[in-house]
């Protein structure tokens, strides 16, 4: 069977077809790529052609992708990322940048630990352009594996596939509660007497949700779910105004409990905390200015 190139098709048949797809239209994609709806629908059909298979469904009520349509897209969405990737860059290049770092990683490795990190970084590495991603762990393997990123920190949970992972520390849980709920006297706390509360949770790709679902299996009491946050901000502004309590990473609640309105009790169990992981495809072959930022995230020792 003859595999199909990439000489086959062209950036403008790529851009094209994504325009059509998320305008779902013909003449309204062609519009956003400057052609005419003739020469879009010939490009369109040009590409099925190519493909042996067709990527619309054609209807009356307009056109919706097949399987080989999806398919298609997400590669078509992937390319189109890295040729954008390569322009910025080429112009940070243009700019005097003698290097490009990409750096993936969790929301409490963020906002907690990388700031020190890069500035740190750059005063070593001036030229050095730094594109940082907070992401959450399985989008983290994805970037990794896919090479849109050089390395990521993830939590110990998550698979990591066939990358190559370091441990480079681990996280604490932490109770945050309202200053006016009845928690709000203690200072730590078993996560059994959580379990009578409702609770605020994150999405289940947090790392906040392994622990709690084994806990919560362990002690044959169904979690109190009374809201999703999708961030540890929403998390505790959502305690603050006494919706419910929440499991947080410790380092980020109390940072957010120096501006008052919550208070954090740390979780007495041994298991209340997850592991960071540093995961590359393979770090001997990062260039060594990526392995700078390694060894500086690795020299934290983070032990929240």
């Amino acid at each position: 069977m003859e595999i199909l190139s990439l000489k086959n098709f062209d950036m403008v048949d790529l851009r094209l077809f994504v325009y059509v797809v998320e305008a779902s239209s013909i003449r309204r994609g062609a519009d956003r790529a400057c052609l005419s709806a003739p020469a879009a629908s010939a490009r369109i059909k040009h590409i099925e052609e190519l493909l042996g298979t067709p990527l619309f469904e054609r209807t009356s009520k307009g056109m919706t992708l097949t399987t080989a349509g999806h398919a298609f897209l997400y590669h078509a969405r992937r390319m189109l990322m890295q040729l954008d990737e390569l322009g910025r860059d080429i112009q940070a290049y243009t700019r005097g940048a003698t290097g490009h770092l990409r750096v993936a990683a969790n929301p409490t490795v963020v906002a907690e630990y990388m700031p020190g990190v890069i500035h740190d970084y750059l005063v070593k590495h001036p030229l050095i352009q730094v594109d940082l991603r907070e992401r959450f762990s399985p989008e983290i393997v994805r970037f990794v594996s896919a090479g849109t990123a050089d390395f990521g920190v993830v939590s110990g949970h998550v698979h990591t596939e066939n990358l190559e992972v370091m441990e480079c520390g681990f996280v604490r849980f932490a109770l945050a509660v309202s200053t006016r709920h009845p928690l709000a006297a203690r200072d730590s706390i078993a996560f059994a007497e959580c379990m009578q509360y409702e609770h605020i949770v994150f999405q289940d790709v947090s790392p906040t949700h392994p622990f709690m679902n084994q806990m919560s299996t362990a002690l044959r009491v169904p979690l109190a779910m009374r809201v999703q946050a999708a961030n540890v901000d929403a998390m505790c502004r959502m305690v603050e105004a006494n919706i419910g309590v929440g499991v947080v990473p410790e380092p980020s609640a109390r940072r957010f409990a120096r501006s008052g309105g919550i208070k954090v009790l740390s979780l007495e169990d041994e298991h209340a905390r997850f592991t960071l992981l540093l995961c590359a495809r393979n770090f001997a072959a990062l260039p060594s200015h990526c392995q700078d930022m390694i060894d500086m995230v690795m020299a934290l020792n983070i032990s929240s």
